[in-house]
């Protein structure tokens, strides 16, 4: 037993010595400058010295790479700017009228879709004058003159309803389409809105184009509806009574009633145009420019490609991330999603709609909604969309089925107007159901204040990168410059009518009703802009052609564009000369100590592995010992300090290995 504990003690200072010899080979042919006077020094005290020089310059040597590589990954960038580094692509082009329903709609809403109709007839009669006394006593909203009541009564309905029958048809808003050179009338997509009804973006089906001039790009002959002939419902003798003084009643016509309760009052009449990258969410409210009736808008389009660099503080992916819109609502009122790249911008819309869920309990029609948030659920008597304002809703509420209510007057007024006495004579319950209901609206309009002001909570997080989300490395920015003229001149009047115009109304011959292929028929909007004799020749009014027709032409300024590249403050390569200087400012270490310490390394987890202990070789010379590759060197003195006497030499106390 005592022979296997000698035997077990001996090989463990076999091993030490064998490390020993292993250390001191590397420390005399070393080219670290601290390990090396280490090894030369001759005295304990010196060793004791630069052991602790050693020591310190790795510890600041480890502070300071650790300080080097934070600031390499957070660095900041540099945007370098390579000249004609990519070619131009058309982007997607979204129009909007200013105006956006013609008087017709009334007249094709009662024939065709009779519900539009039914409900505005129940919101003039039967809800006007609940919420009336609802106003009055509970004072929720500021909207103390009945015109403005009137006004939102009307807001209210439509955000509840689909807007795709009130809103412009695509061939009634687009007259004409040429993009090189080609008609361009099918390459549209509808995208449904609160404040435009229907707007329609163009999706170009060759985006690179390989010339500027303008006959190549686009071309647009729009109508917008600005006014009609009369300026009232065909055939009806239609107005609108303001009430909000009954002794002095103020009549307004049609056209007029819809451009003021549907259009920001500050907005000009004519068309909105939104530049923006190809399958993207066009933001109408917050972008875009508007082109005024009887105008002629050349827009010469820019653009600048940006491609991001993917960094930790601001990621990005090469794919389009996606997103789902809503962009319109079918006939059952169900929301019909799309989907789109997904954008920075669609950050702000995510925090908005999710406050809005949070504090009223409901969605904002004015605000774009996507698919995958929990507020697509239902919240009001099953509704697919819990929207803040919807009357439909309200209206089930109080127990006014809308159709059949019209149904069982069968047109009579005076019957109508008892049922709207008997609803507000059924008192108090349907005033706390129109208060609850105001008390949501309320709450929906103070919050959508709240969005406009820059220091809002939820957008600071958004642009603050609140939540990471990720967008794609290379976009696409489009800038534009208009030039604008009055448009048509008088002189080309009759050739825009008869070449442009009229060629697009023109009803189909095998779509006539009569079969009759010598009949030309012209489609309503034809007859709303203009008169017709007997023998098919037409009379227009100058003004009222200027007064609804917009011209685009939109065309590249230059094929090729510039590319903002952006890059990190320095490469990768100034980051290696840096680490070098600092491992050669603090270890006086080079590229070929590194190597050295690889070596030894490898030598020792050879060793190790192997499982054979490093064997002593007796150097002829006293003071040289075989190294690991068997060349003579110079003896090294004993490493580990603890062993040698105190005030002995250390050339005494070296042990040759």
């Amino acid at each position: 037993m005592n022979n296997d504990r000698k035997q077990i003690k001996a090989n463990s200072r076999g091993k030490d010595k064998d490390l020993y010899c292993q250390m001191s080979g590397f420390c005399q042919r070393t080219t670290i400058h601290g390990l090396s006077h280490m090894y030369q020094s001759k005295t304990s005290k010196r060793k004791i010295f630069w052991l602790t020089v050693f020591v310190l310059g790795l510890v600041a040597t480890i502070v300071h790479l650790t300080f080097h590589a934070m600031q390499f990954l957070e660095s900041p960038t540099i945007i370098t700017l390579d000249h004609e580094g990519s070619e131009f692509e058309f982007p997607d082009v979204t129009i909007c009228s200013q105006t956006p329903t013609t008087s017709r709609f009334y007249e094709r809403g009662t024939e065709k879709f009779p519900n539009i109709q039914n409900g505005f007839t129940a919101m003039d009669l039967l809800l006007y004058p609940v919420y009336n006394q609802t106003y009055d006593s509970v004072h929720l909203l500021p909207y103390k003159e009945e015109i403005l009541l009137h006004k939102r009564l009307i807001q209210h309905q439509y955000a509840s309803m689909p807007t795709k029958h009130k809103g412009f048809a695509l061939d009634e808003l687009v007259i004409k389409c040429s993009f090189h050179k080609s008609d361009c009338r099918l390459q549209f997509t509808l995208l449904q809105n609160p404040y435009y009804l229907n707007c329609y973006t163009f999706q170009p089906p060759e985006r690179n184009l390989k010339t500027t001039r303008p006959e190549d790009g686009l071309l647009l002959l729009l109508y917008i509806g600005n006014a009609q002939k009369n300026n009232i419902f065909p055939g009806k003798n239609a107005t609108i009574t303001s009430r909000s003084r009954p002794t002095s009643q103020k009549r307004e016509t049609s056209n007029d009633w819809f451009a003021r309760i549907l259009l920001p009052e500050y907005e000009p009449a004519g068309v909105k145009i939104v530049f923006h990258e190809k399958d993207a969410f066009p933001a109408l409210r917050a972008a875009g420019s508007i082109v005024g009736a009887g105008q002629f808008s050349e827009i010469e389009l820019g653009m600048i490609q940006e491609r991001k660099l993917n960094k930790g503080s601001s990621p990005c992916v090469d794919t389009e991330p996606k997103v789902w819109f809503l962009t319109s609502l079918d006939e059952s009122g169900w929301p019909v999603f799309r989907e789109f790249n997904a954008e920075p911008g669609d950050c702000i819309y995510e925090f908005q709609q999710r406050d809005l869920y949070k504090e009223c309990g409901c969605t904002s029609h004015r605000v774009p909604l996507q698919r995958d948030h929990k507020m697509f659920n239902s919240i009001d008597r099953g509704d697919q969309v819990g929207w803040c304002y919807n009357s439909t809703s309200l209206l089930l509420d109080l127990g006014l089925d809308v159709n059949q209510i019209v149904k069982s007057v069968k047109g009579d007024p005076a019957k109508l107007v008892n049922i709207s006495k008997t609803a507000i004579q059924s008192s108090h319950a349907n005033s706390r159901l129109v208060e609850r209901y105001l008390r949501r609206v309320n709450c929906h309009d103070s919050l959508l204040d709240r969005f406009s002001d820059p220091h809002y909570n939820s957008i600071q997080q958004c642009t603050d990168g609140g939540e990471k989300a990720l967008y794609a490395c290379q976009k696409n920015e489009y800038k534009s410059v208009h030039s604008t003229a009055s448009w048509p001149r008088y002189s080309d009047i009759q050739e825009i009518i008869e070449e442009d115009i009229l060629p697009a109304l023109l009803i189909p011959k095998n779509n006539l009703s009569d079969g009759n292929k010598t009949k030309v028929e012209y489609r309503p909007l034809a007859h709303d802009l203009f008169d017709f004799d007997s023998n098919g020749q037409w009379i227009a009014q100058v003004e009222l052609v200027k007064e609804n027709f917009v011209k685009l032409q939109l065309h590249p300024v230059e094929v090729l564009v510039n590319v903002h590249r952006e890059e990190p403050a320095y490469s990768i390569w100034e980051a290696l000369g840096e680490l070098g200087g600092i491992i050669g400012l603090w270890l006086g270490m080079s590229f070929l100590g590194v190597i050295e310490v690889c070596e030894f390394v490898i030598d020792l987890t050879s060793a190790a592995r192997r499982g054979k202990t490093l064997q002593l070789v007796k150097r002829k010379e006293p003071d040289a010992v075989s190294g690991p590759y068997g060349e003579a060197e110079s003896a090294a003195p004993e490493l580990l300090l603890s062993e040698i006497p105190n005030g002995v030499d250390v050339d005494q106390s070296t042990q040759n290995c």
